[in-house]
């Protein structure tokens, strides 16, 4: 009969853990390697270029309900529409333009555009970038009459009834019917040609 020592079981005991640590230990390394080799691991989400700033168009303060786009080679992928007169954004609030698309990278080039308009204001987007003060003004070909709908050199309740037959389809667009300029004829222009007639605008 042999006796086993409680030192040889010990050693064994420590074998086997040597053995196990560093099996686990190549396991991790493996997989560590894995992990860094995958497409996954690049993939880090963008984050939107926050922007604001003043917004003039042909020198004056632009409306409420003025629209600012952001594009990138041409294509539109982000937009904001005013709510206060003469700036978009406010950074008191914390009310931004927040710029961002999943094509876009740090270093791409901006474009900004007012109601459609190129203001000729670029910026170089960066992920997480801002709040950037960027002030835009752009200057407008004259359209009339604002809110003289029906063109006949005065605006009044006449040019209301014309805005809706524009609207429903009923009617041509006419230059003056975009009473509010951000580039579409529909119910806010009714408003403003209304605020015209009574005198706020």
């Amino acid at each position: 009969m042999f006796l086993i020592g409680s030192s040889d079981v010990s050693d064994s005991f420590l074998n086997v853990m040597r053995i196990i640590s560093r099996w686990l230990i190549s396991l991790a390394i493996v997989l560590l390697i894995l992990v860094l080799e995958s497409p996954v691991a690049y993939a880090v989400p963008q984050l939107p270029h926050s922007f604001y700033g003043t917004l003039e168009i042909n020198g004056q303060d632009a409306p409420i309900g003025t629209v600012v786009k952001a594009k990138f080679s041409e294509l539109e992928f982000s937009t904001y529409t005013t709510t206060e007169a003469g700036k978009y954004g406010d950074n008191a609030t914390s009310d931004y333009f927040m710029v961002i698309w999943e094509g876009l990278h740090s270093g791409d080039i901006i474009s900004f555009y007012v109601n459609g308009v190129d203001t000729g204001e670029t910026y170089l987007f960066e992920s997480g970038g801002g709040p950037t003060e960027l002030n835009l003004t752009v200057d407008m070909p004259p359209v009339g009459l604002l809110g003289d709908a029906n063109s006949d050199g005065v605006v009044n309740a006449l040019d209301i009834t014309e805005v809706e037959r524009i609207i429903a389809g009923l009617a041509v667009q006419t230059p003056g019917a975009d009473a509010n300029q951000d580039g579409k004829i529909n119910a806010c222009d009714i408003t403003k040609v209304e605020r015209i007639i009574a005198g706020l605008n």
